[in-house]
Parts: structure tokens; sequence; C-alpha cells
């Protein structure tokens, strides 16, 4: 499993390293190899090829074949040219107007990668039949197959179009974030009530294995099921000391091994190299698993609206409210520190997460600081606050009541006319403000 993992993730790397590059290569590639066996059935097959291809839509003369090659080899370049010239608009207008963190997911966008990789593929092979063709050959199988890839690239480029103009919609890429760190997040939580049930004990520490790191770079994956393996196996309590998305140094300690008997150099040596093998520090930040990170893009989108040169409340307002959405599993359970328990009760693996009160200081504080004589705004985090006062959890009441005090005195602090400031109280009713 662990080795699936690594090599899954591995993939994604290289694959991400170069997304307009290698996903759109492999699939011009392929389809070009495809076209080879297809000029190979050709040669072999033609005078055996069943009369409706020799006849009718099917058939055609050298003239015409080439004819219908050189303009479809020609308008597939041409039109490969202008989808890349497309991306790298919508990647300038993103970065203006959205947030410059946006652009790794849109290199990583499908219908981008399709789009390229089916149009080089059109090239290729058109180029490729017409170069085969001759008076004594006309491949009438490849010359089929090419007309069948430049109609299906007519519709993936209408596809394109489409897709393309909804990328540029800030509403739509926020309810995409959003999704993906509730999906990420109701993970988390299901993970967590899986062991809610479990009592745990820590093991009696006599021996213990720091790790340290061998690169700079940030915390971006742990496979956590193959430490809890290794973990069971050595009869070990493995320790993160740092969360996901935190960047690590090199010879920082960031791991702690425990175990309940003195370990042999061998072992200890076995155990290091196992453990970090199943952490993953990369150069950059992503939202594969780093929760902070994907509330972080969200945060920026809502600033940056906010900002004067911008001023546009109503997407931050967007971003409050799709924040809120994402938080709502982990506010209703009250999310604690993930902790892996074995069934004798042992505590295995400790992994130092996001807990609900860290993920509600984390989205409230830098939208009020930035939202204090913005009444729309702060009549917008009330009402979120009053939603999530709803459904959270007992143990979280007191926070949530002490971010709605924040508000109201943010708000008071910009000296605002009486009734403004006894409009936002209203919204503020699961509060005793103190004035």
């Amino acid at each position: 499993m662990g080795f699936l993992i690594t090599l899954k993730y591995a993939i994604g790397e290289v694959f991400k390293i170069r997304a307009l590059a290698t996903i759109p290569g492999v699939i011009a590639i392929s389809i070009w190899l495809f076209s080879m066996l297809l000029l190979y059935l050709d040669r072999t097959l033609q005078p055996h090829l069943p009369d409706f291809l020799q006849a009718g839509w099917f058939w055609v003369a050298k003239d015409t074949a080439e004819s219908v090659l050189s303009v479809i080899s020609g308008a597939a370049i041409t039109t490969l040219g202008l989808v890349y010239s497309l991306v790298l608009i919508v990647f300038t207008l993103a970065a203006g107007n959205i947030g410059p963190r946006l652009l790794q997911r849109f290199t990583g966008d499908r219908v981008n990668q399709i789009t390229a990789g089916l149009l080089g593929a059109t090239f290729l092979v058109s180029l490729t039949v017409l170069h085969q063709t001759s008076e004594t050959n006309v491949p009438v199988l490849s010359v089929n197959f090419s007309f069948l890839l430049a109609v299906l690239s007519v519709l993936q480029l209408i596809y394109f179009v489409q897709s393309v103009s909804r990328s540029v919609m800030i509403d739509e890429e926020v309810a995409e974030i959003s999704r993906r760190l509730e999906d990420k997040l109701s993970q988390i939580v299901k993970s967590v009530e899986k062991q809610a049930d479990k009592t745990s004990k820590s093991l009696k520490e006599k021996d213990c294995i720091p790790l340290k790191s061998v690169e700079n770079g940030y915390l971006t994956m742990v496979e956590q099921e193959t430490l809890y393996s290794l973990a069971c196996e050595h009869d070990l309590e493995v320790k993160l000391l740092k969360k996901i998305g935190t960047f690590v140094l090199k010879d920082q300690q960031f791991i702690t091994v425990t175990a309940d008997r003195k370990l042999d150099d061998e072992t200890r040596e076995s155990i290091h190299e196992q453990i970090i093998n199943c952490v993953y520090l990369t150069k950059s930040r992503s939202s594969v698993d780093d929760i902070e990170y994907a509330i972080n893009v969200l945060i920026e989108i809502a600033l940056r609206a906010l900002s004067p040169g911008v001023n546009d409340t109503f997407t931050a307002i967007s971003c409050i409210d799709r924040l809120t959405g994402a938080l709502n599993s982990s506010v209703q359970c009250g999310l604690t520190e993930q902790s892996i328990v074995d069934d004798d009760g042992c505590v295995r693996v400790l992994i130092p997460g996001y807990t609900a009160d860290s993920l509600i200081d984390a989205v409230f504080h830098p939208l009020r600081r930035s939202s204090s004589d913005n009444l729309l705004m702060l009549v917008t985090l009330a009402n979120a606050l009053s939603r999530l006062s709803e459904i959270a959890h007992p143990k979280l009441g007191d926070l949530l009541r002490v971010h709605g005090q924040l508000v109201y005195d943010s708000y008071a602090s910009s000296n605002p006319l009486p009734e403004d400031l006894a409009h936002l109280k209203t919204r503020l009713d699961f509060v005793d403000i103190k004035q």
C-alpha cells in the first residue's frame, strides 16, 4: 500500500511540474503511435477492405486525401497556438484579478490539457498520414481517422472556450476551492470520529529517535496508513511535531519516535529510513493535504477584493459564505488534533492538525481586521458567526461569542453612526454585547 501511494504521489508530482506539457504530450504521442498501427493495417489489409470502405463516404482519392490532410494539419497547429494564447491570457487575468496562487490550479485543469493534447495529436497524425500518402498508397483508414480527430478537436475546442470563460469567473473559482476544502475537512472529521470511541494511552518512553529533515521544504503529505503499520510492527509511537503545510528547515527535528524498549542501532536506522520515506517535503505549497493553504487562498481572494484598488465587497462576501460552508463539519464535531490508536488503545501516530478553534481563528481574524469600517462585510461576518453558533459543538460557543464581540468592537472603534452600530448589534443576538 505504501509503495502504491508513493508511486501515485511521484507520478502526480511529475505531471504537476509541467502540467501543460507532460499530459498533453502523453496524449499526443499515444494517439500518434496508434496512427502508426492504422498505417500498418492500411498497408496489409488494403486489398481485403470491405466494399463499404472502398466507396461512398469512406473512400478518398489521392488528391482529396492530400488536400484534406493538409487543411487538417495546418488548422490543428494554428488552433493549438490559439489555445495556448488563450490560456496565457486567462493566467494573466487570474493572477491580476483573483490571485496568483490560482495559477497552479489552472495549469492542472484537465480541459486545457486534453484540448492541447488532442490538437497536438491531430497535427501529428495528419502530417504523418500525409507523408505516407502516394499514388500507389492511399491509407483509407488513417485518412478517416484523421478526419475523426478533426471532428473531435472542433467539439473539444467548443468545450474549451466554455471552460475558459467560466475559469475567470471569481464565484466559480471560489466555489471550486471551497468544495475541495470541504471534502478534505470532511475526510479528517471522519478519521477523527473513528478514533473518538477508543481510549488512548501513550507508551512509556524508554527510547526516543529524533528525526530531522534532510532538506528545506514544505511538509506536504504524510502516509498515515504506512506510518500506522510501521508503528504497530515495531511497537512505536510516531509523533509529528509540525502540521501539514509548515516550512521545515534542513536538519530541523520534525518527527519524534518513541519506544517502550531500548532499540539497537540497526533497528533505529531502519525505522529512521522508513519513516522519512513516508513524509514528503516539496518546494512549494499546494492544497493536496494542506488545509491552511486552501483557506489562505480564499482569504487572499477576499482581502484582494477588499483592497481600495479592487473594491469588490461582494466577492469577499462570497468567500466568507463558502468558508463557513467548508467549516461546517469540523465545527459541528468540535474537531480536535488527529491521533491514530490501535485496538489495544495505544497511540501509534500523532498528527498535529487543524482544530476547530484554529480554523475559526484563521478565517475570522484576518477578515475582521480588514473590514473594521465596512458595515456590509461586518454584517456578513456576524451572520456567518451566527450560522456557525447554531450548529457548533457546545465547547465552541465561547469562542464564537468572542469573535462576535470582536466584530462589534472593531466597528465601534471606527466611530460609526449609532444607527449602523445598532444594526450590527441585531445580527449578533447570540452574543451578550459588552459596550
